[in-house]
């Protein structure tokens, strides 16, 4: 029986040529060490790191789901959803690292699902909070989250672009960064805390935007466009074979299938 062509990269990391794991220093951020060893039993089976993307998209679905519903357990469950999903985003760029898949359409995949996820979740958290705020200002707050927060990821994606990672960090301590802030969100629900949760979304995420914005322009000054002025490992200067395929990043992972 004929056997599927396997990519070289992919074929070394099954023979034990991705990164080795076991000798890699662990990762710096908590969520990021949970979602190696969930996904270190699947590095060499048929699962790829789009295919966990995709759950992730679907767990992040799922939950907006539930956000929009009104009874308070159908928003428990989206928030725990929500917060499994987070989980979920860290597993694909581990497995691509684990198995050499690694790409530039994956690392986009990866980004497009993260926005998709945070924006829509937002925006039915909104609905789900009518009963709370009226649905005219629960709409508004929920959308008023959603579209900033769309902008932050495009923002900081621009910004990763032309200086790479440094060039977009996060506020991070003790192994947590800002976005872990979400991990408290099913507590938050359990504590029918979540209209609470939504003004402060809708409050704290325009002026976020305000930041990343002024952010931007000042690393658009510092850092002029063009390959010659990118750092060494951002996203222009990555070396890339004839498939497309570079050099692994936190969320980069394969194409996909």
């Amino acid at each position: 029986m004929l056997q599927p062509l396997t990519p070289p990269k992919a074929a070394a990391a099954a023979a034990g040529g991705g990164q080795d794991i076991a000798a890699a220093p662990p990762p710096r951020f908590w969520d990021a060490r949970l979602a190696r060893w969930l996904v270190r039993p699947l590095a060499r089976t048929a699962v790829r790191p789009n295919h966990i993307t995709t759950l992730r998209l679907a767990l992040g679905l799922g939950a907006a789901w539930y956000a929009a519903g009104t009874g308070w357990w159908a928003q428990a469950a989206g928030a725990w959803l929500f917060a499994l999903s987070n989980v979920i985003d860290h597993a694909d760029g581990e497995l691509a690292r684990m198995t050499g898949r690694t790409s530039r359409a994956g690392h986009l995949y990866d980004i497009a699902v993260d926005c998709l996820v945070h924006v829509v979740f937002l925006a039915a958290l909104g609905v789900g909070q009518r009963d709370v705020f009226g649905t005219a200002a629960a709409a508004v707050l929920g959308a008023v989250a959603g579209v900033c927060v769309g902008f932050i990821f495009l923002v900081r994606l621009l910004m990763t672009e032309r200086a790479g990672k440094a060039g977009a960090p996060l506020p991070s301590l003790g192994g947590f960064d800002a976005e872990d802030v979400l991990y408290v969100l099913p507590f938050v629900a359990l504590a029918h805390g979540l209209g609470v949760f939504l003004v402060l979304a809708a409050a704290g995420s325009a002026p976020s935007l305000v930041v990343t914005l002024v952010a931007w322009a000042r690393l658009r000054r510092t850092h002029p466009a063009g390959p010659d002025s990118a750092p060494p490992g951002s996203p222009a200067t990555l070396p890339t074979d004839r498939a497309g395929r570079s050099a692994p990043g936190r969320h980069t992972v394969e194409d996909m299938p």
